[in-house]
């Protein structure tokens, strides 16, 4: 089973694999996303020097079939809601995929879905593709992982992800000259002051 559903910044949603209203018939994107290595090159040296690769934002598009049930005038309610809820003009949304195994949503920009121009009357299924840009290219769990730490205690955090993360840290309570040691690298966080909440 698969399933996506786009959610606007109003909280409208629509579902691409509802069967009922759309079936998506091929996928672009989702699983590749392009990449920048950046080098420079070095005076009466060959070749260049590896500096970093960057990922570039993560292009998708979809073509949806419309199951319009041979009614043009359910056809034409359908693609008014669908033009609705991915106006462009909403700003950034979020792209859920769930499959058997896992959910990821990624924050998009939609872009307006293109139709057909030619046979838009005639009977048979509607076939339509819509493009969304992800800025940040990486794919996220639903919800975020939270912990919380008391004085003194030790917490193992496991990265199940593709790449490492960066961990953020708040302190709530009264705290005087607080740190955190890294179990990882043993390496310590000190805090100097008096912390009140």
């Amino acid at each position: 089973m698969q399933k996506l559903v786009f959610t606007n910044a109003n909280g409208e949603s629509v579902d691409f694999t509802d069967f009922e209203n759309y079936c998506v018939t091929s996928w672009e994107g989702f699983a590749n996303v392009s990449q920048e290595v950046q080098s420079q090159t070095v005076p009466f040296h060959d070749g260049s020097v590896y500096i970093d690769t960057l990922l570039n934002d993560r292009d998708l598009t979809i073509t949806v079939a419309m199951n319009d049930k041979g009614n043009l005038q359910r056809r034409y309610e359908l693609k008014e809601n669908l033009i609705s809820i991915l106006n462009p003009k909403m700003g950034i949304g979020k792209l859920v995929y769930t499959n058997d195994y896992l959910s990821r949503q990624i924050s998009v920009v939609t872009a307006i879905p293109v139709f057909p121009t030619k046979n838009i009357n005639d009977n048979g299924t509607l076939k339509f593709s819509v493009s969304f840009t992800a800025n940040d290219p990486y794919w996220e769990d639903l919800d975020e992982t939270e912990i919380t730490v008391h004085n003194h205690e030790t917490v193992s955090v496991d990265n199940d992800s593709d790449f490492p993360l960066n961990v953020k840290m708040s302190i709530d309570g009264a705290s005087e000259n607080p740190s955190i040691y890294n179990l990882t690298n043993q390496s310590t966080v000190s805090l100097r002051g008096n912390f009140d909440n």
